[in-house]
């Protein structure tokens, strides 16, 4: 079966994110001064999580903390699995007055090596995603590397990383599209 399947690596690196070269949020994104909060989504707007309830957590967050900022770091609009919850995400930072002020987008990927970088500037992660089957099943392997630099972590619940974090403290869970509780 070797020539059909094979086993393929899969985690972080032993050691946690070191100082680096790489530029990070602040650098690349003008309007994160060095006294801002930053709550990082580590990866794409994919449609099978939920950007929107995360900026209204934020949005709820930063009228009580006004240095908070929410940073989408991986946006791919143009990706077909990601199009739409793009857009809708956008759509909603504007209509709620937060987009480039609380909210901000990376346009494009972050290369993997200098992923530490942007990790080791945010102050939190969040992750949400919506309550379905799939969600049960899923590894959110954006949460492996929140882990990896030891960065406290807010996410849905549902699934086994979540289950992690609320067991080994490693951050706080909420429901599914539960905005108040996320925040």
């Amino acid at each position: 079966f070797r020539s059909v399947i094979d086993l393929v690596p899969f985690g972080v690196p032993e050691d946690p994110p070191q100082g680096t070269a790489a530029p990070g949020p602040r650098e690349t994104i003008p309007a994160l001064g060095p006294d801002s909060q930053i709550v990082l989504w580590n990866g794409g707007i994919w449609n099978w999580l939920d950007a929107q309830t995360a900026i209204r957590a934020v949005a709820a967050v930063a009228r009580r903390h006004p240095r908070v900022r929410l940073l989408f770091m991986a946006v791919t609009p143009n990706h077909p699995a990601a199009a739409k919850s793009t857009k809708a995400a956008r759509e909603l930072a504007g209509e709620l007055g937060l987009l480039g002020s609380v909210v901000h987008f990376h346009e494009g990927w972050v290369p993997y090596a200098e992923r530490g970088a942007w990790l080791a500037q945010a102050d939190c992660a969040i992750s949400a995603h919506t309550d379905h089957l799939e969600t049960r099943f899923a590894y959110r392997t954006r949460l492996l590397d929140c882990f990896w630099a030891g960065l406290p972590v807010v996410c849905s619940s549902g699934d086994d990383l979540a289950e992690q974090v609320a067991r080994e403290g490693l951050g706080a869970v909420a429901p599914p599209g539960d905005a108040d509780a996320l925040g």
